[in-house]
């Protein structure tokens, strides 16, 4: 009850789980899965993504972008994608029901929002022994653990983003860490 999550039921799944919802999603065994669970909406902020992961699609072309929700902005969102050569590098996959399932098959969760109370995706994520990569604001704030968990970066700046998508794409050890931590965190 309240604000909270089933942390047994985020934990990893394993690895026959993970290969096999990202062989139904069509990712790569070496692609990096950022995932982000959220209402397509302004506030929820996703064009933060795409516009980051069309700054870094050259330099890690095998950077993958969930983005799980339905809302007013998915056709605004599915624009930019298209006219910015993400089509291979975005899915949208809509209302999903097995989100701990596609949880286990990530890499590095993300919310960018403009404001949040406490995130339950964050929490989920961290539950889920993921590293994060969020706004600097309130909710955010009271999970991630700049540096520790994962990195805090201003709404709207996608340089900052960029950056800390791509240190933990090429730093294995350094997703497992973070995400240790933030599973002690949540």
């Amino acid at each position: 009850p309240g604000v909270g999550v089933d942390t047994t039921r985020y934990s990893y799944q394993g690895d026959s789980i993970r290969m096999q919802v990202r062989s139904e999603l069509g990712i790569g065994y070496d692609d990096i899965a950022v995932i982000c669970v959220g209402e397509l909406n302004d506030n929820k902020n996703q064009i933060q993504l795409l516009r980051t992961a069309a700054m870094i699609k050259d330099r890690l072309p095998d950077i993958r972008l969930l983005l799980v929700g339905e809302g007013s902005s998915r056709n605004q969102l599915q624009l930019y994608a298209r006219n910015h050569g993400l089509e291979h590098n975005v899915l949208f996959l809509g209302h999903r029901d097995d989100v701990p399932r596609i949880l286990t098959a990530s890499d590095i969760a993300s919310l960018v929002s403009r404001r949040e109370g406490l995130p339950r995706f964050v929490m989920e994520a961290a539950a889920a022994g993921l590293p994060l990569v969020c706004t600097n604001i309130r909710g955010n704030r009271d999970i991630v653990a700049d540096g520790l968990s994962g990195y805090l970066v201003p709404i709207g700046d996608y340089r900052a983003t960029a950056e800390s998508i791509i240190a933990l794409a090429k730093d294995e050890q350094l997703r497992r860490d973070m995400g240790k931590a933030s599973i002690d965190a949540v």
